[in-house]
């Protein structure tokens, strides 16, 4: 019989995360754990991506998307309010690696009794009518085993598809892509309203053994005090969600009038390793002083920002503006 993990109503990602993280390599090893959350608008990307090859970042940044990133691989999904999220963490066998098809069959019973014919395809997604409702990912540390996925219940698909839709043709890495699917809401297919934490409860029971109601588990004190450290420490960090990102290239052309400028960046570990910006625009060394101030530094929207608006840049601003100049340099 599973535990189920009280997540005490918490919308932080970073906290969730950290919460599921906690549990896989902390709690009893013979049991299994269910953990079920709801996450604030926010952006988690798979292990292996490069961020910036996912997401609209000037989107996600205007309307104050959070951006985290989770230790399982698997593509990028946009949460927000109307999406829920599970996790099953039990003990490591090698055959739950193949299980996920099994540990999904609740939902699938779930949504049946609900009249929704729902399947799973060849990617371990679970689709309505070829759209999908959910995806998943696990991680496995050799004792134990987190199978964790999104439910698309009553999501703002808007939003998802702006948030998801990357204007990345200008960066070359090897980092996983998102495969792009469409997408639907659970709530739009079923016969009877049912509202998310009806849905739960179903899920639940149909992830409960013989029917029994399962024992929820109640986090110590102490051990949320570890888990708000693991999430401030790792999730919450910028070297954790943006300095992750696989190695990467930047081959930028615009045209400001009838000004051009190409610029080429190497970036690693977050940080730009090389850059080289051409322009037939005449700027007494100043193209030089922009390429050695941004040698090292993050590749972040601030910070690129803060070091076009510190340096003495009146020879190339007096061509195009600050503004401009940044939209060049940075992915937006």
């Amino acid at each position: 019989m599973p535990y189920l993990i009280d997540n005490k109503d918490i919308h932080d990602p970073c906290l969730n995360l950290a919460l599921e993280e906690y549990c896989l390599r902390n709690l009893e090893g013979e049991k299994d754990y269910l953990l079920f959350y709801v996450n604030e608008p926010s952006v988690i990307v798979g292990r292996h991506q490069n961020i910036l090859e996912e997401i609209n970042y000037r989107y996600v940044r205007e309307n104050g998307i959070r951006v985290v990133r989770r230790i399982s691989g698997g593509g990028a999904v946009y949460q927000d309010y109307g999406n829920l999220n599970f996790s099953i963490i039990k003990k490591f066998n090698r055959l739950s690696l193949a299980n996920i098809k099994k540990n999904l069959a609740p939902l699938l019973v779930t949504l049946k009794n609900l009249g929704v014919a729902a399947n799973i395809n060849d990617r371990n997604g679970v689709e309505i009518n070829g759209r999908k409702i959910s995806g998943s990912a696990q991680f496995s540390n050799t004792r134990r085993i987190v199978v964790h996925g999104t439910l698309l219940f009553d999501t703002d698909l808007g939003a998802l598809r702006k948030a998801l839709n990357s204007n990345s043709n200008h960066i070359q890495s090897k980092a996983l892509k998102s495969i792009k699917s469409p997408v639907t809401n659970i709530a739009d297919s079923l016969a009877q309203p049912v509202d998310m934490d009806g849905f739960r409860q179903r899920l639940i029971a149909a992830m409960a053994c013989q029917g029994e109601e399962l024992k929820k588990l109640h986090i110590s004190g102490r051990q949320w005090e570890q888990i708000y450290r693991l999430a401030q420490k790792k999730y919450n960090s910028w070297a954790w969600t943006w300095g992750n990102s696989p190695p990467y290239q930047i081959h930028k052309i615009n045209w400001f009038g009838s000004h051009r400028i190409e610029t080429r960046m190497d970036v690693n570990k977050g940080h730009i390793e090389a850059i080289a910006i051409d322009t037939d625009i005449s700027a007494n060394g100043t193209v030089e002083k922009l390429q050695g101030q941004l040698t090292g530094i993050r590749y972040e929207f601030s910070k690129i920002r803060d070091t076009i608006n510190e340096l003495n840049l009146r020879e190339l601003t007096e061509h195009i503006s600050s503004a401009q100049l940044l939209n060049h340099l940075y992915q937006t």
